[in-house]
C-alpha cells in the first residue's frame, strides 16, 4: 500500500520497503503516476539498499523518469543494476491493443528456460492478453495515453519453481469505470 509509504503529503519513503513483488512494484508505479498526473509534485526518498536497487533493475525508475513532477536523488542509484536471476522480465509498458503479444512471446521463451511447460506459458499469455485488452478498452485516457504495465519474477516455493506475473494500469479501476457507463451505473 502506497499510503503506508507516504510520510508527508506527496512524499513517499521507499526506504521503508522490506520487500516487494512485481505486482506491488507495478501498483506503486501506477499510484505515483496517477498522483503526478493530477498536478501534484511528488518526492521519493530512496537509498542504495537492496529494494531500491531491485526497483532500479526492474526499470521502475525508468518509467517514472518521463514524469517531471516526480523527483528523487538520481545520484544515489547511479552505477550498474544488481544481478538478480529471479527477475524474468523487468517492467514493460503496453501502449496499444495487441502490444502484449510480443511481451507474451518473450515471457513464453523465458518460462521455457525456467523449465515451465508450454501450456503454462500459453495460459499466462492468454490471461496477459485479456488483462491488457481490458486496460486498453476501459481506460478513460486518450489513445496516446493508454498504458498497461507487466513484470515477472521467478521464486521457489519449497521444491516448486513458481512465477509471479504482475499486471497493472493507472486507470480508474473496474468499479469506477462501470459507474461511468450508463448500462452498469446502477
Amino acid at each position: 500500500h502506497a499510503d503506508l509509504l507516504e510520510v508527508k503529503k506527496n512524499v513517499f519513503d521507499l526506504r521503508l520497503l522490506a520487500q516487494i513483488d512485481p505486482y506491488g512494484a507495478l501498483s506503486l508505479l501506477c499510484t505515483l503516476l496517477v498522483r503526478a498526473k493530477n498536478d501534484k509534485k511528488i518526492e521519493l526518498l530512496i537509498d542504495d539498499n537492496h529494494i531500491c536497487q531491485y526497483l532500479k533493475t526492474i526499470h521502475f525508475f525508468y518509467h517514472l523518469e518521463r514524469e517531471e513532477k516526480i523527483s528523487w536523488d538520481r545520484k544515489i542509484l547511479q552505477g550498474t543494476a544488481i544481478q538478480d536471476t529471479s527477475i524474468l522480465m523487468p517492467i514493460n509498458a503496453i501502449r496499444a491493443k495487441g502490444g502484449e503479444r510480443i511481451i507474451a512471446e518473450d515471457l513464453l521463451i523465458l518460462l521455457r528456460q525456467q523449465g515451465f511447460k508450454d501450456p503454462v506459458g500459453r495460459a499466462i499469455a492468454v490471461i496477459l492478453g485479456e488483462l491488457a485488452d481490458n486496460a486498453m478498452t476501459h481506460s478513460q485516457e486518450s489513445l496516446s495515453e493508454r498504458v498497461c504495465y507487466v513484470s515477472a519474477k521467478r521464486f521457489l516455493w519449497g521444491e516448486s519453481n513458481c512465477i509471479i506475473v504482475g499486471v497493472a494500469d493507472p486507470g480508474l479501476g473496474i468499479p469506477a469505470t462501470l459507474k461511468k457507463n450508463s448500462k452498469y451505473s446502477h
